[in-house]
């Protein structure tokens, strides 16, 4: 249980290699952002099949989602989907179940695992078995020209041994060369029979091309609907964008031998040729490849952070009832999303989930899912996680969801600075009608604009963040206004900021291309950033100087409040004292009164009562000379009859001694006759 609740920290070599300081961990240019050096990119891949990466010994099978359980979408939470979530309100999911369902179902990519490197392969043939795409042999390839066979294999750069690993396009035969005679290298290409002339590669790259666009065997098309992130795009001719407009096929217009190479030797060409770089991704990198040129320009490729994905996988977050609670409203237009405990929200729970454990600082804010979900799109779930962490970490996001969201406030910044360098009107217009950037643009930095626009949009801005920076989102964000202008101009507080947050996308929204174009037009500078970045710095120190300042006064002041305060508790004890003694005083002197009205009366009953003992004194020793009169009287008859009565006790004395001397003399006489009579009997009884 303790392992549970509380994940083991990362290795030391895990977050050394993801430090915001180190120098090796930012980007070199925009286009090429050498952040992992090749060696890491040259790492074994797990296949890209479902099958495949569910069989895999080293995949920690994840908790799935469940359909029945998940919680219906509120068409009323759309504005409130970007409310910080790390103060989440708890109360508002009392009554959610979590999601969970009983199986993993298969989960579309985009594209396979890549591995960079600077050799390229000759074709060799390859069992089906071990790809998920359908192969075939150099020599097969050579001799089928029928639009029915297998796509011929393109060159791709192998792992240094014996790690063998490869990544490409889908529907592309990649694998281990029967021969590791190259191609074509630094030096001059020497042909072989596997592969093609040097001077033939052109020709060949883009037959090999037109058989993986127009795919005829079964096995192509099975592996590429597999990868398909939206079923309404699997038709190459015709696509349908988010937002229902019909366009071109990309495939049409797409330079696939150049992207070939950029696959196949990322860094020669971002080195050798960085403005042809730029502009391809200006116009779109192709949906096939879209994840591996994403991989490969953010050099996010890591096997040790994809076994961290797998370790973090199982372990609990305190997120998850948040994060479940916001996949409903992740792209719910979008197949891949849409289904309640489906494959796509599984995924996007897996890997935000993942990056709540490992980054506890952020933990959760709602406009990661945002983030996470077009990655998922264009890649497998581990490699997602890498990406994800490469962009907060070393391009800079991960301050747009911190708790303070320092990062956040520098591109607010920044993007108010240069509404009024490059449209003072519009800036005017917005201060004079009370709206503030932080009403309607934080929102398109924290989902990189894939909170209202349609998704293959979103696709061509997460194109350019990988090319130049998060700073592009600041072009785009101009873009849109500079587009509605004039129209904005017109606009009152209400319906402007209403316009903002909604109608201000519906133009680009059929228009993609023009808003790309738009956003490239906008002139940014590094240097114009860096200096607005120093501003900002210097602007924050001052604030914090004020600040602590501020918090000094403000310390001082809530003393002084609190002395005041008990100054006051203690006047108002003095005053209840003094309000108790005047009351006091107030009763004293009515009791006095009375107490004096009582006295007086006391000392007139004294007074009275004093002259009443005085006469009763008299009349009683009047009384008393009277009855002692009486009384000598009485004792002067008591005497005399005293007196008289001993006289008459002395006669009865003498009286009775004579009587007892009589009655001695008649016992003596009874005596007497008694003996006479007992003679007598005696004599009479002989």
């Amino acid at each position: 249980m303790d392992a549970l609740a509380s994940p083991a920290p990362m290795s030391a070599a895990t977050w050394a290699g993801l430090r915001d300081d180190d120098p090796n961990d930012r980007p070199a240019s925009p286009i090429l952002p050498a952040t992992i050096p090749l060696a890491r990119l040259q790492q074994p891949q797990p296949p890209s099949s479902t099958a495949s990466r569910a069989s895999s010994p080293h995949r920690v099978t994840p908790l799935p989602l469940s359909p029945a359980a998940s919680p219906a979408r509120d068409a009323d939470d759309d504005d409130a989907v970007l409310v910080d979530a790390h103060g989440a309100d708890e109360d508002d999911d009392a009554n959610e179940t979590p999601v969970r369902t009983t199986m993993r179902a298969p989960r579309p990519t985009v594209r396979s695992s890549v591995i960079a490197s600077n050799t390229p392969l000759p074709l060799s043939t390859v069992s089906n078995s071990s790809r998920p795409s359908s192969i075939t042999s150099a020599s097969a390839a050579a001799a089928s020209s029928d639009s029915d066979a297998e796509p011929h294999g393109i060159p791709i750069p192998p792992p240094p041994p014996p790690k063998s690993s490869f990544l490409g396009v889908p529907g592309f035969a990649t694998a281990a060369p029967a021969s590791p005679t190259p191609i074509h290298a630094a030096t001059s290409p020497q042909p072989t029979p596997a592969s093609p002339a040097p001077s033939s590669y052109s020709s060949f790259f883009k037959s090999s091309l037109e058989k993986l666009r127009w795919g005829a065997t079964a096995a192509t098309t099975t592996a590429k609907r597999a990868v398909s992130p939206n079923p309404a795009t699997s038709d190459p001719h015709l696509a349908r964008t988010a937002s229902g407009e019909s366009v071109q096929s990309e495939d049409d217009d797409v330079d696939w031998e150049f992207w070939g190479k950029v696959i196949q030797d990322y860094d020669t060409i971002a080195r050798r040729h960085p403005k042809q770089l730029l502009k391809q991704v200006q116009m779109g990198i192709p949906a096939k490849v879209r994840g591996t040129v994403w991989l490969l320009m953010s050099g996010a490729k890591s096997a040790e952070l994809e076994r961290e994905f797998q370790r973090l996988l199982p372990l609990p977050s305190p997120f998850e009832k948040l994060i479940q609670r916001d996949l409903p409203r992740t792209f719910p237009g979008h197949p891949f999303f849409a289904t309640p405990g489906g494959p796509g929200q599984e995924a996007l729970f897996h890997v935000v989930k993942a990056y709540s454990i490992f980054d506890p600082e952020v933990g959760y804010c709602q406009g990661l899912s945002f983030v996470a979900g077009p990655l998922l799109l264009n890649m497998p779930d581990e490699e997602a996680f890498c990406v994800l962490v490469k962009l907060l970490k070393t391009y800079g996001l991960r301050g747009h969801y911190t708790p303070h969201m320092d990062g956040l406030q520098l591109r607010m910044f920044q993007f108010d600075q240069l509404l009024v360098e490059q449209m003072p009107d519009v800036h005017e217009h917005l201060t004079r009608e009370g709206v503030r950037s932080t009403m309607y643009a934080s929102q398109w930095f924290m989902t990189l604009f894939a909170y209202r626009f349609p998704l293959d949009l979103v696709l061509r801005v997460f194109d350019l963040i990988f090319a130049e920076g998060v700073e592009v989102l600041l072009k785009f964000a101009l873009a849109l206004l500079k587009k509605h202008e004039a129209h904005l101009l017109t606009l009152e507080f209400e319906s402007l900021l209403e316009f903002l947050k909604t109608g201000l996308f519906e133009y680009y929204a059929t228009h993609g291309n023009e808003f790309v174009d738009d956003a490239i037009k906008i002139k940014v500078t590094k240097r114009r950033l860096d200096q607005l970045a120093a501003q900002y710095d210097q602007d924050v120190k001052l604030a914090d100087a004020h600040l602590v300042l501020m918090e000094t006064l403000k310390a001082e002041n809530r003393r002084l409040e609190d002395r005041i305060k008990t100054l006051e508790r203690n006047l108002t004890l003095v005053n209840q004292e003094h309000v108790d003694l005047a009351n006091e005083l107030i009763q004293t002197k009515l009791d006095y009164t009375s107490l004096r009205e009582a006295n007086e009366a006391l000392a007139k009953q004294v007074h009275d009562l004093r002259a009443m003992i005085l006469e009763e004194r008299e009349h009683a020793e009047q009384r008393r000379r009277e009855q002692d009169g009486r009384e000598d009287a009485d004792k002067r008859a008591l005497q005399e009859r005293n007196n008289m009565l001993g006289l008459q006790l002395q006669e009865m004395q003498d009286e009775l001694v004579v009587t007892k001397l009589k009655f001695a003399e008649s016992e003596a006489d009874r005596d007497q006759i008694a003996k006479k009579l007992a003679q007598l009997k005696r004599a009479l009884d002989l």
